[in-house]
Order: C-alpha cells, then structure tokens, then sequence
C-alpha cells in the first residue's frame, strides 16, 4: 500500500512538472518560462515584412519601439532635402529612411547591383519603372505622417530582402507601428 500512494504522488507531481503546474526551485530562483520572450525587432520586421535591420535604421532604436527620431531636414525653404538609396542585387541602403512629415523630400535609388530594380511605395501610390546596373530613379515623397513599406516588385526581389521602411514623422508626432495604407 504505501509503495502504490508514493508511485501515484510521483506520478501526480511528474504531471505536474510536464504541464507546468509546479515548478521546482534551484537556489532560490524559479525555473524560466519554457518559451522566450519575443525579439520585438524581429516581430515588428516580420509583420512589416521587411528586414530587422530596416527597423532599427527606420526607428533608430534597438528595442524597435517606433519613434519620432530626428528626420532629413530640408536644405532651404522650399526645398526638398535628398536621401540616396543604393540598391543593390537583393537589398536597400539604407533600408530605414525617416523624413519629415508634409514636405518634398527627394528620394534617388542608385542601382549598383547587376540585377533590374524598381520602386514601389503602394500606400503613396508611387511606382518607378525598372531601372538596370548604373541607372537611378528619383522621386519626390510629400507624404502625412506614418510608415510606408518601400520595396523592389521585381521578380523575388521583395522576398529575397529588396524591401524597406520610410519612416515619415511630425515633430513630436508618435509614429505609427504599422505600415499606412
């Protein structure tokens, strides 16, 4: 009898164990959660469906909480500050661009890889023809605050990591954490 009630209490505190009912303590310390707290740069990357380094270049934070960081400011009144992106076979540099909210700002894609890009920004309606090795588009972005989710609809381009961020911001503005539509 008393082996039967010891072997059920073992089984009942082995259940336990396996569904997480009772944790044993090691010096003092409970045992960690079975599963890991989620990188925030990685979730935000992944809903955005963009590179993780897309959202520390856009957001310039390490923890990838959205932000109004400091943005492009324009060379006189009037006009519109430039960004160049360097685009290569299967990226964006930079791939997180934040400008200012309400003015031209003069984006020029320099494509230094062998591959064709073009650009596309749908939520801005703004779409560039292909553009080969060597060659460049520019375009004027006036947009509202938000995020805008730039990419190359080249074939397999866009998965392959030809995407990025445009992080559009008003001074003192919070930044949306999703992409405008």
């Amino acid at each position: 009898m008393p082996r039967l009630l010891f072997g059920t209490i073992a089984l009942v505190f082995s259940l336990a164990l396996l569904f997480g009912l009772a944790r044993p303590a090691h010096d003092g310390l409970a045992a960690s959660p079975a599963t890991p707290t989620p990188d925030p740069i990685e979730a935000t990357a992944t809903a955005l469906g963009v590179p993780a380094k897309c959202v520390v270049q856009a957001f310039g934070a390490v923890d990838a909480t959205p932000r109004a960081s400091t943005p492009t400011p324009a060379t006189a009144v009037g006009t519109p500050a430039a960004i160049e992106i360097t685009t290569g076979d299967i990226y964006f540099f930079p791939c997180g661009v934040t400008i200012p909210a309400d003015t031209p700002v003069t984006l020029t894609f320099q494509n230094v890889g062998t591959a064709d890009s073009t650009l596309v920004i749908p939520a801005l309606d703004i779409h560039a023809d292909v553009f080969r090795e060597g060659e460049s588009r520019s375009v004027v972005v006036d947009a509202p605050p938000g995020v805008y989710i730039f990419y190359s609809d080249a074939p397999n381009q866009r998965e392959a990591g030809r995407a990025g961020i445009l992080n559009v911001v008003a001074a003192g503005t919070p930044v949306a954490t999703t992409p405008t539509s």
